[in-house]
Protein backbone atom coordinates (compact mmCIF):
# COMPACT_ATOMS: atom_id res chain seq x y z
CA UNK A 1 0.00 0.00 0.00
CA UNK A 2 0.94 3.67 -0.55
CA UNK A 3 -0.03 6.19 1.50
CA UNK A 4 0.25 10.06 1.17
CA UNK A 5 -0.64 13.20 2.63
CA UNK A 6 -2.69 16.02 0.72
CA UNK A 7 -2.59 19.87 2.05
CA UNK A 8 -5.90 21.10 2.58
CA UNK A 9 -6.13 24.49 1.50
CA UNK A 10 -7.74 27.97 2.13
CA UNK A 11 -6.49 28.29 5.88
CA UNK A 12 -5.01 31.42 7.45
CA UNK A 13 -1.09 30.49 8.11
CA UNK A 14 -0.16 30.29 11.22
CA UNK A 15 0.33 33.26 13.63
CA UNK A 16 3.73 34.44 14.49
CA UNK A 17 5.08 34.15 18.40
CA UNK A 18 5.26 37.86 18.45
CA UNK A 19 1.52 37.92 17.58
CA UNK A 20 -0.26 38.11 20.60
CA UNK A 21 -2.42 35.00 20.46
CA UNK A 22 -4.64 34.51 24.10
CA UNK A 23 -7.94 35.95 25.37
CA UNK A 24 -7.77 39.10 26.95
CA UNK A 25 -9.88 38.76 30.68
CA UNK A 26 -11.10 41.81 31.73
CA UNK A 27 -13.30 42.61 35.15
CA UNK A 28 -15.85 45.92 34.67
CA UNK A 29 -13.50 46.74 31.25
CA UNK A 30 -10.12 46.35 33.63
CA UNK A 31 -7.58 43.68 32.66
CA UNK A 32 -7.48 40.56 34.89
CA UNK A 33 -3.34 39.94 34.16
CA UNK A 34 -1.11 37.72 32.39
CA UNK A 35 -2.89 36.04 29.08
CA UNK A 36 -1.93 33.05 30.48
CA UNK A 37 -5.27 31.77 32.25
CA UNK A 38 -6.68 28.37 31.42
CA UNK A 39 -9.62 27.69 33.34
CA UNK A 40 -12.75 30.23 33.80
CA UNK A 41 -14.57 29.55 37.06
CA UNK A 42 -18.16 30.86 37.63
CA UNK A 43 -19.58 30.81 41.24
CA UNK A 44 -23.00 31.97 42.19
CA UNK A 45 -26.10 31.42 40.32
CA UNK A 46 -27.13 33.28 37.71
CA UNK A 47 -25.32 34.89 34.39
CA UNK A 48 -26.20 36.19 30.77
CA UNK A 49 -23.99 35.75 27.99
CA UNK A 50 -23.63 38.13 25.00
CA UNK A 51 -21.27 38.66 22.22
CA UNK A 52 -20.87 41.51 20.94
CA UNK A 53 -21.99 42.72 17.82
CA UNK A 54 -19.72 45.46 15.70
CA UNK A 55 -17.35 47.88 15.43
CA UNK A 56 -14.89 47.90 18.85
CA UNK A 57 -17.30 45.16 20.81
CA UNK A 58 -17.38 42.70 17.51
CA UNK A 59 -14.87 40.54 19.31
CA UNK A 60 -16.37 40.88 22.76
CA UNK A 61 -18.10 38.54 24.71
CA UNK A 62 -19.91 40.13 28.37
CA UNK A 63 -20.67 37.81 30.68
CA UNK A 64 -23.03 40.00 33.27
CA UNK A 65 -23.43 38.32 36.83
CA UNK A 66 -26.94 38.20 38.38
Amino acid sequence: MTYGVTPVLGFPPPLTEDFPNYIQFQWNGVDLGAPNADTINFVGAGFTLVRGGSGVDDNTITITLG
